[in-house]
């Protein structure tokens, strides 16, 4: 595998560093990193066949969640957020349940149903080799390339509970009267 880093934009101030992975003559893999602006969103639109991360520190979650959408895989660690945003956008995900095993499962249950469900599929926590993950990634998106997952899940729970909360003091209101 051969590495190349470069930066994009003007030296003293570019708006991304691209990492460049040549995994074989089948797959490049550029990872982005987006250093500043969101009027740069589309900037990964290239008319080449490779795959393209993005690596996002620090963004606001409605800007995490527009590339999200337009992502065809997201890759992260599945702590109650992410998976949220997952579940939100139905984009094709490789998670990592990692950081919880000895006090908290929760990751890993969670993980575990999600895999179950199909919606997710599992990086091995103990083997974060990057050619391990390189080769997942790469199962994943010959899976089923050309169709984002699909999922039907009622993630409006807090709306929804306020609703009911409102309606029920309406009818304690009413009967106390």
């Amino acid at each position: 595998m051969k590495y190349f880093k470069y930066k994009v934009g003007k030296d003293e101030n570019p708006f991304l560093i691209r990492h460049h992975l040549k995994f074989n003559e089948k797959y490049s893999i550029y990872i982005h990193k987006i250093l500043r602006g969101e009027a740069e969103m589309d900037f990964h639109n290239h008319p080449y066949d490779f795959i393209s991360f993005i690596i996002l520190v620090g963004m606001k979650n409605h800007i995490l969640m527009a590339y999200m959408k337009k992502a065809d895989l997201s890759i992260s660690l599945t702590g109650y957020n992410t998976t949220m945003n997952i579940l939100r956008t139905g984009v094709r995900s490789l998670v990592a349940p990692i950081g919880h095993y000895s006090y908290d499962k929760e990751q890993l249950v969670r993980t575990q149903k999600l895999e179950s469900l199909g919606i997710v599929e599992v990086l091995d926590p103990e083997n974060l080799e990057p050619s391990y993950i390189a080769q997942k990634i790469i199962d994943c998106l010959d899976k089923n390339i050309s169709t984002k997952a699909n999922h039907v899940f009622d993630l409006q729970g807090a709306e929804k509970t306020g609703i009911f909360l409102k309606e029920l003091l309406q009818e304690s209101i009413a009967v106390a009267a």
